[in-house]
């Protein structure tokens, strides 16, 4: 399965532009780590459908901040022949401290972003980003979520 946007984000978008309806939902925007037991695509609505990983160990699910500024998207910018425009998200960082992060259960196969809303199973799912297997990040290590210059995003593990 590839990242992908969702119908979500269309849906949002265009009632903003349309009709000047606030986007989005509470401050800025949070990142979730899930499971493979649902697998997210164009249809994936809010984060109570997916299975989030185990807590604990330097992973509290309550989702890792991403700013709706210049912070947490640093390059928005046209690149290429098609006109292609992007949104470049911020380097995103979890590092395992005590132990294994998820401390049990399956490892991390999607990161998701969505709103902010204060209800966590009520966020709206934005984007999907697929971390190409089950990532199970080892005590002392870090995992780096972090968008190529092509706009696809890379995922790195490494000892700090």
């Amino acid at each position: 399965m590839a990242s992908g946007t969702t119908a979500n984000l269309a849906e949002d978008m265009l009632k903003a532009f349309a009709t000047g309806a606030s986007l989005p939902s509470g401050s800025g925007f949070k990142l979730h780590m899930i499971t493979n037991a649902v697998v997210p695509d164009w249809d994936a609505d809010t984060l109570g459908d997916f299975t989030e990983i185990a807590t604990g160990n330097g992973y509290d699910g309550t989702g890792i901040d991403v700013e709706q500024s210049g912070t947490g998207f640093p390059t928005v910018d046209e690149s290429g022949a098609n006109d292609d425009w992007r949104a470049k998200i911020k380097d995103i960082s979890i590092t395992a401290s005590g132990g294994a992060v998820p401390p049990s259960g399956s490892g991390a196969s999607y990161a998701l972003l969505t709103d902010a809303n204060g209800t966590a199973a009520s966020r709206r799912v934005y984007l999907f980003l697929d971390l190409s297997s089950a990532r199970t990040i080892a005590d002392g290590d870090t995992l780096t979520i972090k968008q190529n210059s092509r706009g696809e995003f890379d995922i790195g593990l490494a000892k700090p």
